[in-house]
């Protein structure tokens, strides 16, 4: 056999049972094989909303030149490669005249893909010439070559008639049979050939053969021929004589006498003595054999134990700090107030009073008094017992009283009583003031009850907001607003001490007021906080909350880790700066970020726990070149050819050159680059285009496998959803592939891929 591949053979049989020689259709050299593979799914940043497709990589095979001939017997190809004794049958001419010309038909096949007509433009010659196979022809044959009516070869005059034949390529993409010329042998015997000259003439190609890069010139085997015999005709003619006469059948001639062949006169051997003139041993005719720090400076110097009832005495002032407790009943602060006597004995009456010494509020007679804004004055003994003794003025009423020893100026007397303020709970008024009790003390010894002396009482009670600042508005958040920051996970937080609301970055910023709407100052401790984020790999990554000022220094921290603020006067606000560094694998979606602030004296409480970390729909692996994420869904087309399937690597996207024949290993890889998962995914290779791999080669093997928990669907020319693989053979117009997620065994608009899930398709063809 010659070059021939297998395929071609077949190819030529099955042409054979169905009467007819035709060439085996090649890929066309400079055919350029191209590939592109595509991806639609839906929007993640935009429910129900499907993104644009999605193309890969064009993947491009070159079909280089595989030049290869055949010359066979017209019809019969299966023959091909004879003996000058063993022609077919047809091609066995005995009893050629000579000056015949005998002719027989043969059939050139391309059965490579190179030709005039192929995108190479090369033509492919082969070059016929008469071989003899060893015999030698009659003086003066003449073997000519003819293509249709046109002669290409003449052994008399080869200058002009060369045999050189251009044989088209057969695309295998046209129903014609371009591959193939019929070519025709004549062989003029000459007037003088001798009777019985037995000979063979067999037509015999020669063609290029491309091999690395370079073109040699080849003759097909002599073991692949195909030859015509030609034997001449012997005429058998022999004159006897007749054994009766002509005349009278009935008389016999005379005896023929043989005469004697040797001194032995036995006869001649080759006559019959029993039958004279008959040859003995005739000649047979011949056969014809078939052949992928709690500060520690406190806003204020504690004058008493935190905790309990703190009063600053003065002769006429005292001033309470309370701080704040942990439920909603009245608060309530003891003041211990002295009383001195530099006169007579007295027995002096108690009550609250204004700027005039008129006692003030509701007189309950019973040592208390109710003023407005719901706070209760009560006098107490100085052990804290109730005061028993009371006087009664001409109304009725009845006013608390304490005795008085005897003082002199030098030595007055010294006399305490406690003075219970209670008041309602500080921690429940969203801006309290303060508390301003007068303690009037009127003497039993003058007449009326009017306060001939006086002492203050102040509280100053604690209160506090922390909420998102909304500028300079004292005293007020934005608690029922929910503050929404967006963040880009794929870009560095700004390096910049400046402090903005940047949404660009995977900075976080909260501007956040610390308002003391208590009456004393005080500073406030920040709760640390580590922030959970949901991430690619299915796992968590985290973030710490941190606390800065307006110039972007981080505040001090106590032993514990938490922050703390700077001294915040009563009434006044101080803004911090919330900053969450969100990590840069963070799946898309959103993440609260709760808030606590407690005053470090007062102990008050205020939390905020509505501010919202938005983490954008971002891709992963935006463009190398411009990093812009065009699209969070990455096709790659990668291909090679031989036994080992693509590794995914860029070489394997470049040029690969194959010839007809070639296994091509595709593979196509999907990968979901969004940090969010993608519904409505369909990966499919190119449709349509008229040099893509289904074209020009047939498929051996289709399969694919996703990354993640899921059953894989294929759709084979638009057909429905099937878990079975296309078969070997199977004419591929279109391939589609999806992974049913939901265990619906469907593929649904349910069927989601996840954040760095990928799909890989693996298809396995042979060039034709």
């Amino acid at each position: 056999m010659s070059t021939k591949s297998i395929s071609n053979l077949l190819l030529l049989m099955a042409a054979l049972a169905a009467g007819t020689a035709a060439a085996a259709g090649n890929t066309p050299a400079g055919t350029n094989l191209t590939n592109t593979a595509t991806v639609d799914f839906e929007d993640p940043d935009a429910p129900g909303t499907q993104s644009p497709t999605v193309t890969s990589n064009t993947v491009t095979t070159a079909v280089q030149a595989k030049p290869d001939f055949d010359v066979i017997y017209a019809g019969a190809p299966a023959s091909d490669g004879t003996t000058p004794t063993t022609p077919i049958s047809s091609h066995d001419k005995q009893n050629v005249l000579p000056g015949a010309t005998v002719t027989t038909p043969y059939t050139i096949l391309n059965n490579g893909n190179v030709g005039s007509n192929t995108p190479a433009a090369t033509p492919y010659s082969v070059t016929v010439t008469p071989y003899l196979g060893g015999t030698v022809l009659p003086t003066g044959t003449v073997v000519q070559y003819y293509v249709g009516a046109t002669k290409v070869y003449d052994s008399s005059d080869t200058a002009a008639f060369p045999g050189v034949i251009n044989v088209p390529a057969d695309d295998p993409l046209t129903p014609a049979d371009e591959g193939q010329v019929a070519l025709e042998q004549r062989v003029l015997v000459p007037a003088s050939a001798p009777a019985n000259a037995d000979f063979a003439v067999s037509p015999r190609g020669r063609a290029g053969v491309y091999a690395a890069g370079t073109i040699t010139v080849t003759d097909e085997p002599t073991g692949d021929l195909q030859y015509t015999r030609v034997r001449v005709y012997a005429p058998q003619i022999d004159v006897i004589p007749p054994s009766k006469d002509p005349g009278n059948p009935t008389n016999p001639l005379q005896t023929i006498v043989v005469p004697p062949s040797g001194p032995t006169g036995t006869p001649d051997p080759n006559y019959n003595p029993g039958n004279p003139g008959a040859p003995l041993n005739p000649v047979s005719p011949p056969g014809t054999p078939a052949g992928p720090q709690d500060p520690t400076v406190p806003g204020y110097i504690d004058p008493g134990n935190p905790g309990t009832s703190v009063a600053q005495p003065s002769t006429d002032n005292q001033i309470a700090y309370p701080p704040a407790d942990t439920n909603a009943a009245p608060d309530v602060v003891t003041f211990v107030n002295t009383i001195t006597n530099a006169g007579l004995a007295d027995t002096v009456n108690l009550f609250p009073t204004d700027a005039t010494g008129t006692p003030i509020g509701v007189n309950n007679n019973n040592g208390s008094f109710t003023l407005p804004g719901g706070v209760t004055v009560t006098f107490l003994k100085a052990d804290g017992s109730p005061i028993t003794t009371f006087y009664t003025d001409g109304s009725g009423r009845t006013y608390p009283t304490a005795a008085l020893p005897a003082g002199t100026p030098g030595t007055p007397s010294v006399t305490n009583i406690r003075v219970q303020v209670t008041y309602p709970d500080s921690n429940s008024a969203p801006n309290p003031a303060p508390i301003v009790v007068v303690v009037g003390i009127d003497s039993g010894n003058d007449s009326g009850v009017v306060a001939d002396g006086t002492s203050t009482d102040t509280i100053l009670p604690p209160a506090m907001q922390f909420g998102d600042s909304n500028g300079a508005a004292l005293g007020t958040d934005n608690a029922a607003v929910t503050s929404t920051q967006t963040v880009n996970p794929l870009v560095a937080p700004a390096t910049s001490t400046a402090v903005s609301q940047n949404t660009t970055d995977r900075r976080a910023v909260f501007p956040m007021d610390l308002v003391n709407q208590g009456e004393y100052a005080d500073s406030f401790t920040l709760a640390k906080a580590t922030l959970s984020f949901p991430n690619v790999t299915g796992t968590t990554s985290t973030a710490p909350l941190r606390y800065v000022d307006a110039s972007g220094a981080e505040l001090p921290k106590d032993n514990a880790g938490n922050y703390v603020s700077p001294v915040v006067a009563p009434n006044e606000e101080f803004t911090v700066y919330a900053i969450v560094d969100v990590p840069a694998d963070a799946l898309a979606g959103t993440v609260l970020v709760p808030q606590k602030a407690t005053g470090n004296y007062s102990t008050v409480e205020a939390s905020d726990g509505d501010d919202v970390i938005r983490i954008a729909v971002v891709n992963t692996n935006p463009d190398p070149l411009t990093g812009n994420p065009s699209s969070g869904m990455d096709v790659d087309k990668y291909v090679t050819t031989g036994s080992a399937a693509p590794t995914g690597v860029p070489a394997e996207k470049g040029t690969l050159n194959v010839v007809p024949g070639d296994t091509l290993r595709y593979a196509i890889i999907a990968k979901n680059n969004f940090n969010a998962p993608v519904k409505n995914f369909v990966l499919g290779d190119s449709v349509g285009a008229s040099t893509n791999i289904f074209t020009y080669a047939s498929v051996v093997s289709v399969s694919a496998t996703a990354s993640f928990a899921g059953t894989v669907y294929y759709k084979v020319n638009g057909g429905a959803w099937t878990t079975v693989a296309p078969a070997a053979g199977t004419v591929v117009t279109s391939l589609q592939v999806a992974v049913d997620t939901d265990g619906s065994n469907s593929i649904t608009a349910a069927d989601t891929i996840p954040a760095a899930g990928s799909v890989r398709l693996d298809v396995v063809v042979t060039v034709k």
